[in-house]
């Protein structure tokens, strides 16, 4: 048996999904990006390689899921815009009703908690609500590995998210100054982003451990590769010892 890595055929299928997903024209002005890490965003923004977004298979697969939950009850994606930020909802119901879907590696269950909810999400639905003059969304939530317990397969919860006027305010001027952080000129520093959960699977890590260590995060947050002397030395120091107990 020959099991052989075809890298032509996974190129080609990975060329053609991403062919037609070109940066959007509208950096700094998507809700989607100011409620994740600004300096990733920058980062993407003013790199020499103007490609597809190395996160758009990530984005595919939150797109089609959304696509086969929402049904043909209402409208698809719907573009918002107020103040010159841009939001886009991904289901309106034939009640009005709208709708953000997520998937996440979180158990079913977790997130009843409220204090659970990451920011970067409570930050995005809110906005919703406020382009959309709601005080409500719906929020459905694929759990890729249940609960954890006894069942460790895929699960779905809905929650309904309220705010008052007064959250989407606060929470709408505060996404109105990161647009202008990012795209004022000058690369963000880490710190605005929205979760230290961030940085960990991040392409960008490399480029922020400076200022990560700095903040105290690391080495919590990335262990780095050992260089080949210091990999010899452990090995020295290991091989040492063992004499020594002989």
């Amino acid at each position: 048996m020959e099991i052989r890595n075809n890298v032509k055929a996974s190129t080609q299928i990975v060329e053609r999904l991403t062919a037609n997903r070109p940066e959007r024209g509208d950096f700094g002005k998507h809700i989607s990006d100011l409620t994740a890490c600004l300096r990733r965003r920058w980062i993407e923004h003013h790199s020499t390689n103007k490609g597809a977004s190395p996160y758009a298979l990530t984005f595919l697969r939150g797109s089609a899921l959304h696509q086969l939950l929402s049904g043909d009850d209402g409208t698809e994606e719907q573009s918002m815009e107020a103040d010159g930020l841009i939001g886009t909802i991904d289901h309106t119901d034939s009640k009005g009703g709208i709708w953000e879907w997520k998937t996440t590696m979180m158990w079913d269950g977790k997130l009843d908690n409220p204090s659970d909810w990451p920011e970067s999400w409570l930050s995005q639905i809110a906005a919703y609500c406020y382009l959309a003059n709601a005080l409500s969304i719906n929020v459905g939530v694929l759990h890729l590995q249940g609960d954890g317990r006894q069942n460790r397969l895929a699960s779905l919860r809905v929650y309904t998210v309220s705010f008052t006027d007064d959250e989407l305010e606060s929470n709408w001027h505060n996404l109105l100054g990161r647009s202008r952080i990012v795209t004022g000129g000058d690369e963000p520093p880490v710190m605005y982003r929205l979760g230290t959960w961030e940085c960990k699977n991040c392409n960008y890590l490399a480029h922020c451990l400076p200022e990560l260590k700095v903040l105290g995060e690391y080495p919590k947050t990335v262990r780095p590769a050992m260089s080949l002397a210091e990999a010899l030395a452990g090995l020295q120091e290991v091989t040492s010892e063992a004499d020594g107990s002989a």
